[in-house]
């Protein structure tokens, strides 16, 4: 199953059998509060990706885009989500990455070794699982290690956003995932985001 959103905000879903069906004018929109009874169980929630207002009752507001008060990354690439299969069209398959996952609960979990950016490492002795969650686009870091980088940075916290603000002047290191297997290497473009005068740093 391959879900595809274009610029122009319609909805097409391919299935396996090659046949696809296109949603024009559907408001997508993600969902920001579920009411579960017993909140332990919140394993049982694999991740919600999102839901169109035409298939669903009493969606009051459809979200276009994760982040609609951002400015849109300037790039001409289409943000794909492939699920289920490999998508050797809009990916480069010689470039895909492997790790084994830890069934947790509802989840699939990978095991990582450390994260670090810059002089800044966070390494713990043990197992330390994490999970990809689509849902969410910041990246979710150790609390020592996100306040250690927000004062190595100078970070200020807007408190009307609860976001980190950083000087644009300054030069910023990748964020690089360390696990068994491979390293994965995030530059600051993806993550140091600039809007109007000011620039947001991706991670809580």
């Amino acid at each position: 199953l391959i879900i595809k959103i274009t610029l122009n905000f319609f909805l097409k879903i391919h299935t396996s059998d090659g046949k696809s069906v296109n949603l024009l004018n559907s408001p997508f929109g993600t969902l920001c509060f579920l009411s579960w009874p017993e909140w332990e169980n919140y394993q049982e929630i694999d991740g919600i990706f999102g839901l169109s207002a035409l298939h669903t009752d009493r969606l009051l507001e459809g979200v276009f885009g994760f982040f609609p008060l951002l400015d849109k990354d300037e790039s001409d690439k289409t943000a794909t989500l492939t699920l289920g299969g490999r998508n050797s069209k809009s990916c480069d398959l010689s470039n895909e990455k492997y790790e084994p996952l830890h069934f947790l609960g509802n989840r699939y979990n990978f095991q990582f070794l450390a994260v670090k950016m810059g002089y800044t490492e966070f390494i713990k002795l043990g197992i330390t699982l994490t999970y990809p969650n689509t849902m969410d686009p910041y990246i979710t870091v150790p609390d020592e290690f996100m306040k250690k980088i927000a004062y190595d940075l100078g970070a200020q916290t807007d408190i009307r956003t609860g976001k980190y603000l950083v000087d644009c002047k300054q030069s910023f290191n990748p964020f690089e995932i360390f696990t068994a297997e491979n390293k994965y290497i995030i530059e600051p473009k993806n993550f140091i985001i600039k809007h109007n005068v000011s620039f947001f740093f991706f991670f809580n």
